[in-house]
C-alpha cells in the first residue's frame, strides 16, 4: 500500500531469507486487518522467545512511519503499542525527517 516499486526488493530479501530457512508462515483468514493483528503478535512473541535462548537477550521494537495514526485500523500504532505492552524499548524512524 506504499508508493514506489518495492516487489522486487521484497522478492529478493524474500528468497534470500527463504532460502536461510528464516521464514514462518502463518494461515490467512482472509481478514487483512486481523491477519495484520496476529501476525504482529507472533512477531513480539517469536522475538521474546529468541531472546530467552540468546546469549545476548536484548530485543526492541522498530516502527518506521510519519508518526500520525490513521486511527483503529492503523497496523503501524497497533504493532507500537502491541511492542510497549510487551515492554519492549520502541524505536520510530521518523519518513517526514
Amino acid at each position: 500500500d506504499r508508493p514506489g516499486d518495492w516487489g522486487p526488493i521484497f522478492d529478493e530479501v524474500y528468497a534470500a531469507t527463504k532460502a536461510s530457512r528464516g521464514i514462518k508462515t502463518l494461515p490467512t483468514t482472509h481478514d487483512d486487518n486481523r491477519d495484520f493483528i496476529r501476525t504482529n503478535r507472533f512477531l513480539i512473541r517469536e522475538a521474546k522467545a529468541l531472546a530467552q535462548h540468546s546469549d545476548t537477550p536484548a530485543i526492541a521494537a522498530v516502527i518506521m512511519w510519519d508518526g500520525v495514526s490513521r486511527g483503529d485500523d492503523d497496523m503501524t500504532a497497533g504493532f507500537a503499542k502491541l511492542a510497549q505492552e510487551a515492554g519492549l524499548p520502541l524505536h520510530t524512524i521518523n519518513t517526514l525527517a
